[in-house]
């Protein structure tokens, strides 16, 4: 996200406060779609400036250990809450794996990628994490081009690391900017998942190139099929 070297400590040197959020988050973030996420989709979002290295507490139980980060696999990945309007609750989605690499601990930066086995969801989106321990969240920010228009979306991802994986994972997808496209959820909507396990399990990106497969960065954003 960033394109210079930026930080989530004040020029002052001090941290922010631990139920702040950094301003590089809160761009990404903003304070209506915050409330969102934690009050109406129900997602944990883990404040504090002292978040874990995800990559060291988890590459050393990769069942390989690849470049670009570690990766876990929301196996079941079931939808929880919605505020898209007349979505269809019962709806289900394909499994989801989660990369996560190139975590910065000075400045807190890391780059998330999703994708289905057969579709690439999200790749190398660059966030921010924060949290406390082992518990913590990232959040990015996707922008995707379609006819000539742009279009905004925020990921949140929660979770509390393990030496198995991410317990009690939570993803939000959230539509900052729908350029107007009505197949696409309003904005200031969403929908949160999790792992009807409870438990990402860590696992091996899957081999193969998604993006040969039909562009689905937008399939979890598009609104359902009325039943």
């Amino acid at each position: 996200m960033c394109t210079t070297s930026c930080n989530i400590f004040n020029s002052n040197g001090g941290n922010n406060s631990d139920d702040e959020l950094p301003p590089e988050v809160k761009e990404i973030v903003p304070d209506d779609l915050l409330a969102t996420v934690e009050d109406s989709l129900g997602v944990s979002v883990n404040r504090g400036s002292s978040p874990p290295n995800i990559e060291s507490l988890l590459a050393g139980t990769q069942k390989a250990k690849p470049p670009e980060g570690v990766t876990v696999i929301m196996e079941p990945f079931e939808l929880v809450e919605t505020v898209v309007p007349d979505d269809d609750e019962d709806q289900l989605f394909y499994d989801m794996y989660v990369r996560m690499g190139n975590q910065n601990t000075d400045n807190e930066e890391i780059d998330i990628s999703m994708r289905h086995r057969q579709q690439s969801v999200s790749t190398g989106l660059g966030g921010y994490i924060t949290g406390e321990d082992s518990s913590f969240t990232i959040f990015a920010e996707q922008e995707s081009e379609r006819e000539g228009e742009t279009i905004r979306s925020v990921r949140v991802f929660s979770g509390i690391v393990t030496e198995d994986g991410i317990d009690n994972p939570q993803l939000a997808l959230m539509m900052k900017e729908n350029a107007g496209f009505d197949d696409i959820i309003p904005n200031g909507t969403g929908r949160s998942f999790d792992d009807g396990d409870g438990l990402a399990e860590i696992d091996e990106w899957p081999e193969g190139d998604a993006s040969q497969s039909e562009p689905s960065e937008l399939i979890l954003l598009e609104r359902l099929p009325e039943k």
